[in-house]
């Protein structure tokens, strides 16, 4: 039968009271009324037909629609049989709702039913495994749509794609994503999204010029989520390629373009772009406040704030978020009372996240009293929480009291995570002994968290600062990845120690290992030859820093290196090396080279050196 021709017969079998309840059934669903759904329900009962299959289905979606799955599981369980559809229809309801776990459940629940799986419910299942992350189960999944023929249907292989993007296995993708028959702006758009989840950008990018040289035209989304990929890329030749090219003025993809050229380091464009913007809204006013404080610019988000309260537009907890951030930049405590009060007045709903900055603020401003009285108002407080609260402590100098607010966490019902093992590893370093620090690490290898690369790096640290390159050692060759932070720790500890054997031999093995080395790294190997009064080998790794790894020096780079040629005696070499630095850089290191100058008591390169610093 047709679906029409299935409707005709299952409402003969109805009688007559199905025919005035299935469009009524149907209003409700278009309309999402969920109170006129309930009474529908009431009558269904009314009339013995509340375990109808057929009906229950459309009772499923509309309570589904509305945000009640519990009611929706209700129906779906007072059912006489579930078909099919009625399965679809509570998996479906599950899926789009985010439940992606219990979608998963009532789709292995339905296996075990024998009965078919129709192209719409593999898509939600599809869906679901995708925002679950279960690789596993997502390659079952395509073995059943192969099995059962869906994987013909574009719908079904769209939904391959954008699941394996979204768990990045690209390989994956791209294998489904060749095989499609014809590829359309969805399929594009779900590999596309997989890689600006993932990376690399530049991929993201080369997939939206292929979809337009194919005669597709991207949406907002696909274009708001290339703009993303420009943003962690630093792209922003293409960032304004797009820009300029695009036509749409929608406020999402304006607030994309505004992200973009901040995170590429140019709030004056993204500003532009918000001041062209005829009647911007919440989400656009958002994100220009945020912009301004990830690059520190705190008055013009109190200025930004203030204009936005003059339209009369009503802020929300990010705008406040925004605000309380900026307060955190100023580190001024006068000013985060004034925006504490403001906050609480005109944002009076929970908010965790408020919460958790607010404290972060207090912290910043060295106020550990403010710290205590929000954390004492937080009514729900998560790990992230206590995170914060002990980091303050730490970072306000009181590490006996973060390992103590440590102890409350635990009794407490939060769990901690690696964010927590890294802020009690960073207080144990307040305390004058060092055995704090190796009972946490002793507690760490018995938790799940034994192996993270960013503990690893913190009791590398910890280790490094204590003197004891040993148990540094112990803890690089024990981590099953390390990134540059990793070496660059191990590096500095050797240097601390003098060993520039150990320094030059961990330096050569990071490079082997193909990890990167950066600023920080050269200036530990700078530091290390200074020490040492290894002029030659400073030298070179100057060198390789600005010509092989295109690292532009800092003042650190350039004081180090002054020092280390003043040090050597070469007070002439010292001061081509100032001639050749930025300006504003200058006149830090001629004051460290007349330094040196007093100390070797070179007169004649001493009165040059203090001639140029008051010139």
């Amino acid at each position: 039968f047709s679906l029409v021709e299935r409707d005709e017969v299952m409402q003969k079998r109805r009688g007559p009271v199905v025919p005035r309840i299935l469009p009524l059934l149907q209003i409700c669903i278009a309309k999402k009324d969920i109170n006129t759904g309930r009474r529908v329900s009431v009558l269904l009962t009314k009339f013995g037909l509340d375990k109808d299959p057929y009906l229950g289905t459309h009772l499923i979606r509309l309570f589904a629609l509305c945000g009640s799955l519990g009611e929706a599981l209700k129906v779906f369980h007072h059912l006489s049989q579930q078909s099919t559809f009625s399965w679809s229809a509570i998996i479906s309801s599950h899926a789009k709702l985010g439940q992606d776990m219990e979608a998963l459940s009532l789709y292995a629940q339905m296996a075990v039913t024998n009965l078919h799986v129709d192209a719409h419910t593999l898509v939600a299942v599809l869906t679901a495994c995708a925002h679950a992350g279960t690789s596993e189960l997502g390659m079952v999944l395509h073995l059943h749509a192969t099995q059962d023929g869906h994987d013909f249907s574009p719908f079904v292989r769209n939904s391959l794609v954008s699941m394996y993007a979204k768990q990045g296995r690209f390989d994956d993708a791209c294998r489904v994503f060749n095989t499609l028959p014809a590829r359309d702006a969805v399929s594009f758009g779900a590999l596309i999204s997989g890689y600006v989840l993932h990376g690399p950008g530049k991929d993201a990018v080369r997939l939206f010029i292929l979809m337009q040289e194919e005669g597709m035209v991207p949406d907002e989304y696909i274009v708001s989520n290339v703009l993303s990929a420009c943003s962690n890329s630093k792209d922003v030749f293409t960032g304004k390629v797009i820009h300029s090219t695009s036509t749409k003025k929608d406020s999402f993809l304006q607030s994309a373009l505004i992200h973009m050229y901040a995170c590429c380091g140019n709030v004056i464009k993204a500003r532009e772009v918000f001041d062209n913007i005829c009647h911007p809204c919440l989400v656009t006013w958002n994100a220009m406040l945020s912009s301004y404080v990830q690059h520190g610019h705190s008055n013009e988000v109190f200025m930004l704030f203030t204009k936005m309260n003059k339209t009369g537009l009503a802020q929300d907890a990010t705008s406040y978020l925004s605000l309380v951030q900026a307060g955190s930049c100023t580190g001024d405590l006068e000013n985060a009372h004034i925006i504490h009060a403001h906050t609480v007045e005109s944002w009076d709903k929970p908010n965790l996240l408020l919460d958790n900055s607010l404290i972060d603020m207090y912290a910043k401003c060295s106020c550990l009293e403010a710290v205590h009285n929000v954390f004492s108002r937080t009514k729900q407080r998560t790990v992230v929480t206590w995170n914060v609260l002990i980091a303050a402590c730490t970072q306000l100098g009181s590490g006996q009291e973060a390992l103590q607010q440590y102890e409350s966490m635990l009794q407490s019902s939060a769990n901690p995570d690696s964010g927590t093992f890294v802020a009690v590893i960073k207080a144990s370093l307040r305390l004058p002994s060092a055995i704090q620090g190796q009972i946490i690490h002793f507690i760490l290898m018995e938790s799940k968290y034994a192996k993270d690369l960013v503990v690893g790096n913190t009791l590398v640290d910890m280790y490094v600062k204590r003197g004891r390159t040993e148990d540094a050692c112990w803890v690089f060759t024990n981590l099953p990845e390390r990134d540059v932070i990793t070496w660059t720790s191990l590096i500095e500890g050797f240097a601390h120690c003098n060993r520039y054997d150990k320094v030059t031999q961990y330096f050569m093995d990071m490079q082997q290992d193909g990890v990167e080395p950066n600023g920080v790294t050269f200036l530990c190997l700078l530091s290390a030859c200074n020490q040492m009064g290894l002029v030659h080998e400073g030298r070179s790794k100057f060198k390789m820093m600005k010509e092989v790894y295109k690292i532009a020096p800092t003042l650190e780079h350039y004081s180090c290196m002054v020092d280390l040629l003043a040090r050597g005696g070469l007070f002439d070499e010292a001061q081509e090396l100032i001639y050749t630095m930025p300006s504003v850089f200058s006149s830090v290191a001629r004051k460290a080279l007349l330094n040196q100058c007093a100390l070797q008591h070179n007169a004649t390169a001493g009165l040059g050196c203090f001639k140029q610093l008051v010139c």
